[in-house]
């Protein structure tokens, strides 16, 4: 392929050379130059010199004065100085880009707090931050953000790389629920040993430690007595508030589904919810913005059911109940007065 035609070839010089250059026609001295970039004389020198080879042109003639511009230089020195301007506007309309709320935002999330949590109140960000897309990943496995799988996480597994930006931003409390009509059947379980006598509905994936309740009853939950197996948070709220079983769900299900009753009980779990994203994209308007919206979707204060104590919750269920968080994002609706 003819060189000249192709528009990807490598230039012939190097802009950072062009840059010293510039900096020489403009103070008149390769001493000068130094001083602007804090550099010393001799480096300014072969940077000019690599220029001059690069074009096969004598930009400088040499002289105890300083240096005085050739035509040839003169020729170079008024492009290079439309080229300085043309890549100004480039770092200018980078920055507004880097800083503006607009484009598409990667966020990965477990299923259940994708599902229940965040993807019910997009609203209010969506609203908030017309120009951004919103690309959620709801799923149990964990992407890699050092490779950029995503922009961000939320996720129950604490990442290890060192490189990224990690932040608690919440605790996530599990407690077993079920049915009314489950509990007059069934009873409550109030013991890990009692799970042995109840149709358990269990969540099996990444992320979620089910190895800790087999510890716990000292029974395998995947083998001896779980009755339902799913590897989704959306199929296992489902399944219980159909009245299929009793399962440990986050303590603000109450808001999930009228049916779903919490059980006071010694079963419990809490796992930290980490807030994690790369550096190199946490400068990004998009990334910002999703970033302050994730800490204040689960601020503590607002929302008891984050809070690294265990809030009960009878505590908080009559004022959840009273504040359409889902009810139209899930279809769920409070119980119509009685009376």
């Amino acid at each position: 392929m003819n060189s000249n035609s192709d528009p990807i070839r490598t230039p012939f010089f190097n802009w950072n050379d062009l840059k010293y250059f510039l900096v020489v026609c403009e103070t008149g001295s390769f001493t000068s130059a130094a001083r602007h970039f804090g550099v010393s004389p001799n480096l300014i020198r072969r940077k000019v010199e690599a220029l001059e080879s690069e074009l096969s042109a004598v930009l400088f003639t040499r002289s105890r004065r300083g240096v005085d511009i050739t035509p040839d230089g003169r020729k170079v020195f008024s492009i290079a100085r439309e080229i300085r301007q043309q890549v100004g506007f480039l770092d200018q309309f980078a920055i507004r880009k880097a800083s503006a709320a607009e484009g598409i935002i990667r966020l990965a999330t477990t299923d259940g707090i994708g599902t229940f949590w965040i993807a019910p109140r997009l609203t209010e960000f969506l609203n908030d931050f017309p120009r951004i897309r919103v690309d959620l990943r709801s799923e149990m496995g964990v992407k890699d953000l050092s490779r950029l799988e995503c922009d961000v996480a939320v996720q129950l597994e604490e990442p290890r790389d060192a490189d990224l930006m990690v932040r608690k931003i919440g605790t996530l409390h599990l407690i077993p629920f079920a049915t009314e009509s489950y509990i007059r059947e069934k009873g409550c379980p109030r013991t890990y040993r009692d799970l042995e006598n109840h149709r358990l509905i269990n969540l099996i994936a990444d992320q979620i430690p089910s190895h800790i309740l087999a510890e716990r009853t000292q029974f395998d939950p995947e083998v001896k007595f779980a009755r339902v197996i799913t590897q989704t948070s959306s199929a296992q709220v489902t399944a219980i508030a159909s009245g299929a079983g009793v399962g440990l769900l986050p303590s603000y299900a109450s808001a999930l589904s009228n049916n779903l009753v919490p059980i006071t009980s010694e079963i419990y779990f809490a796992r930290p919810i980490w807030l994690a994203y790369h550096p190199d994209v946490a400068q990004l308007g998009r990334v910002k913005s999703m970033i302050n919206w994730l800490i204040q979707s689960f601020d503590p204060i607002k929302y008891p059911w984050f809070r690294n104590e265990y809030v009960p919750p009878e505590v908080f269920r009559r004022d959840l109940l009273s504040k359409p968080v889902f009810q139209e994002a899930i279809g769920w609706r409070s119980p119509e007065p009685s009376g």
